[in-house]
């Protein structure tokens, strides 16, 4: 739910009450419908939705799926899009090799985290997991992690102290950084 109210339904559909709505829709919480105004001329995702995503602070949503195209653009299976459903033209997620992203998260700094089954990030060897500056692009000092291993379900972001950011990560993996963990791990993003 956003913090307007509105509901968002995503997942593996392409028809809600009888409208077409490619993956994901708004329900309008008076009628239970799909909401008009939402993604409004978009024509939405051309696959499965699998993880959304939102960030109240920034009022961005991210979605993660096997998608390849969300309203007609590239998307590579991750999209950043506005409370309304069009895309946020600002942030472009790179391609992936060796696997598929299954999760993103944006911080209230803009950072962008992505995990998955992938070991490249626009050519570039990455294990599983990336941060991303608010364009899509490689944020310096954030990506010489060692590898990560498995699936993150939800990202909760803690109140930064002096200025960094913790946050931590819940799933099911076992690998992060390299290094043997149980499911859960917290980290600090310095800015």
């Amino acid at each position: 739910q956003l913090t307007n109210g509105k509901i968002i339904l995503a997942g593996n559909f392409t028809s809600f009450s009888g409208k077409t709505v490619n993956y994901i829709t708004g329900i309008n919480m008076e009628t239970g419908l799909p909401e008009e105004s939402f993604n409004s001329g978009g024509s939405g995702a051309d696959g499965p939705i699998q993880q959304v995503t939102y960030n109240s602070a920034t009022g961005r949503l991210l979605l993660t799926g096997t998608f390849r195209h969300y309203n007609g653009q590239e998307a590579n299976g991750v999209v950043m899009i506005r409370e309304d459903g069009s895309i946020d033209p600002a942030f472009k997620f790179r391609t992936t090799a060796g696997g598929i992203p299954n999760f993103a998260g944006q911080l209230a700094n803009g950072k962008v985290i992505v995990s998955g089954s992938f070991t490249h990030y626009d050519g570039i060897v990455r294990p599983g997991m990336v941060i991303l500056n608010g364009d899509g692009s490689l944020a310096a000092g954030y990506n010489n992690l060692g590898l990560f291993r498995g699936q993150v379900n939800d990202m909760i972001e803690t109140p930064a102290v002096a200025g960094v950011p913790t946050v931590i990560l819940v799933g099911s993996f076992d690998r992060f950084d390299n290094r043997q963990v149980g499911n859960i791990v917290k980290f600090r993003i310095e800015n």
